[in-house]
Parts: structure tokens; C-alpha cells; sequence
């Protein structure tokens, strides 16, 4: 049966946009910064802070996404956002690795791309 709520409607959308500032929050600052030296100024953000933005928006995509399964009942995109999640984690607070890093951001926007899209489907 199909629910009567719009298109969009409920938790999927909010998947997608924490994985978005996940992802923003992390090369989006890194290619700020490099912007910012390239005209001349110098911008040196505190690192716990960014790296803590990043893990906030990162668990925050794994709670949206989790939501989500009380609407498609599929528990496949939240193991999908967690085992996204567990490489991010560690490059922020373990040691860094960029393709470790980039495996997680795809597994985690994966996770909410197929999240929304289960829930679009019964819309």
C-alpha cells in the first residue's frame, strides 16, 4: 500500500542533505582554505573543530537514514551508512588515508541516495 505523503516528504531528504554537509564540510573547507591562500589570505580553521563537524554530520546521516526504515522497512541503507561512517571516523580521529576517506563519503552518500530512493518509491 502506498502512503499519501508528497514526494520528498519524510525522512529520505534529510539523509541526503546531512551526507551533503558531510561531505561539504570536509572538502568544502579544504577548498575554501586553499582558495582563501591562493588570493592571499591567510585561514588556519582548529582541526578538532572541523573534523568534529564532519563526525557530527557523518552520525547525523546514519540517524536520517535510520529513520528511514520505519517507512521502507529495508535495514539495508542503514548498515550501508554505518560501514560508510566506521572509514570516516577513523581518517578524522586514527590515522588519515585519502582513499579510505573517499570510500566512506561514497558508502555514507550511497547509503542516503538508496534511503530516499526506497522511500520515494512508495510515495
Amino acid at each position: 500500500m502506498k502512503h499519501a505523503t508528497r514526494p520528498g516528504s519524510g525522512p529520505g531528504w534529510l539523509g541526503l542533505a546531512a551526507s551533503a554537509l558531510a561531505l561539504l564540510s570536509c572538502y568544502g573547507t579544504l577548498a575554501a582554505v586553499a582558495l582563501l591562500s591562493a588570493l592571499g589570505i591567510a585561514l588556519d580553521p582548529d582541526e578538532g573543530i572541523w573534523a568534529a563537524a564532519i563526525a557530527l554530520f557523518t552520525l547525523l546521516t546514519i540517524g536520517a537514514v535510520a529513520l528511514g526504515y520505519r517507512r521502507h522497512h529495508n535495514v539495508g541503507p542503514t548498515i550501508l551508512a554505518v560501514l560508510g561512517a566506521g572509514p570516516i571516523l577513523w581518517t578524522l580521529f586514527a590515522r588519515y588515508a585519502v582513499i579510505v576517506e573517499l570510500t566512506g563519503f561514497a558508502a555514507l552518500a550511497a547509503a542516503a541516495i538508496w534511503g530516499w530512493w526506497l522511500g520515494r518509491a512508495l510515495s
